[in-house]
């Protein structure tokens, strides 16, 4: 079934990339320290990931942004801290992808 001229059923066109980001964020919550993802992007610069995560820690680190290779599976912690704004600030800064 061909899915990239279909719409689901909120309205998106079904993509290559789309299924992609639903897999890798997939990926992330399997995760045992991820209680949730808050951002995901493609950086097409980076042929990778770029994520920011809410752990299960109650204290430090609360919020983690890091790359998730797609090929190796690898991920690479970049920035940690205990307040989602500081988070989300570092993850758009870092931004250049499709996805948020």
């Amino acid at each position: 079934m061909d899915t990239t001229n279909q719409t689901n059923l909120l309205g998106f066109r079904e993509t290559e990339r789309r299924e992609e980001f639903l897999k890798t964020r997939a990926v992330l919550m399997q995760c045992p320290d991820v209680f949730e993802v808050k951002a995901l992007s493609w950086v097409p610069d980076e042929c990778r990931w770029l994520w920011c995560i809410k752990t299960t820690f109650a204290t430090w680190p609360k919020f983690v942004v890091g790359w998730l290779d797609p090929k190796t599976g690898e991920a690479e912690e970049v920035f940690q801290c205990g307040r989602e704004d500081s988070a989300m600030g570092q993850f758009e800064e870092l931004n250049v992808g499709d996805h948020q």
